[in-house]
């Protein structure tokens, strides 16, 4: 769905555009964050398109804000960030922002752990670390907000894992990133290098990270 959103967006496609935002958002309720994500990158890129950009983050705003009133007590994933907040926080959204400006320091080490770094090793090493040019971008630096909102600053450790969905949204972000990079003008023999450095690192990765759940196959065959 965010593939299908991004793809809109370049083509102008006002149905595909509404129809994957709306589906989107009905995914989860923290699918709003990826939408805001987007919408900030379309509003600060040179060639913008800034409706769409305004458009993604107010409807993802409200949409997050009538599901936490309404639907869903999204108060009871205060443990997720029990790391930053204090026991019996009313409003702990309001406190992780207010964490952003007055304790940027204690959250950068809350960041950079051994488990969330071999994280961002292995979320990143896959595709040889190209998408990490963006940081030098502000439009392009938004598309990591998700990355930091869910995965980074929580400490529960299914959030900072890839055997779990919480890394699913962001990797269409990350290919985005990937994209912009070899859609820049830089020399055919550099580009040709990252591409091959991102298969091998790819392929490496995929081997000594899965090559255990092997086994899981082999239990089949024997009771089958």
């Amino acid at each position: 769905l965010l593939f299908t959103l991004l793809l809109s967006i370049e083509k102008e496609n006002l149905i595909e555009f509404w129809t994957a935002f709306i589906l989107t958002l009905f995914v989860k309720e923290d699918s709003a964050i990826y939408l805001v994500s987007i919408g900030l990158f379309e509003l600060l890129r040179k060639d913008r398109r800034g409706w769409q950009g305004g458009a993604l983050i107010i409807g993802s705003v409200i949409y997050f804000a009538v599901i936490s009133n309404f639907v869903l007590d999204t108060n009871a994933f205060e443990y997720r960030y029990e790391n930053l907040i204090a026991d019996g926080s009313k409003s702990f959204y309001a406190e992780l922002i207010k964490i952003f400006f007055t304790q940027p320091l204690y959250l950068l080490s809350e960041i950079l752990t051994e488990e969330k770094i071999t994280f961002l090793l292995v979320t990143f090493l896959p595709l040889a670390f190209i998408p990490l040019t963006g940081l030098v971008s502000l439009p392009d630096a938004a598309l990591f907000l998700p990355l930091l909102a869910i995965n980074l600053i929580p400490n529960w450790e299914a959030q900072y894992s890839i055997q779990y969905q919480y890394s699913f949204g962001s990797a269409p972000l990350y290919l985005l990133l990937m994209v912009r990079f070899f859609a820049r003008p830089i020399a055919p023999r550099w580009k040709k290098t990252c591409s091959t450095l991102a298969v091998f690192a790819t392929l490496i990765v995929s081997v000594s990270f899965f090559s255990g759940q092997i086994q899981h196959f082999c239990d089949y065959l024997d009771k089958n």
